[in-house]
């Protein structure tokens, strides 16, 4: 996760949105690392940052850029946005089916 959120930030387009679902298999580490990989993203040129599952909601941070959704009930919220000519880094543990985002991006 942070290999490609930082690979993804390096492109100075800030027009970059990333969606990003829990990470399942950290075990022990579940809670550290998701606030670790929030922290992360607080230092990118980001413009937008959704981040979805229980792990991920239950994390800290005042960054404005910063939406939490407890459940992949958010997709409807993606559909009023207008996410067209942003790049879009979609990440996130495959039991948070995230792939079901791509019809509407």
């Amino acid at each position: 996760m942070e290999v490609s959120i930082k690979a993804f930030a390096l492109n100075k387009n800030k027009s970059g949105v990333v969606i990003l679902g829990d990470m399942f298999e950290l075990g022990a580490y579940t809670d550290e690392e998701h606030q670790k990989t929030v922290m992360l993203l607080e230092e990118t040129n980001l413009e937008e940052i959704l981040i979805v599952g229980e792990a991920f909601f239950k994390t800290s941070s005042s960054d404005s850029r910063i939406q939490k959704f407890k459940k992949t009930t958010f997709l409807h919220q993606i559909k009023k946005k207008s996410l067209k000519n942003k790049n879009i880094l979609l990440k996130g543990s495959r039991g948070m089916a995230l792939e079901k985002l791509l019809e509407l991006l």
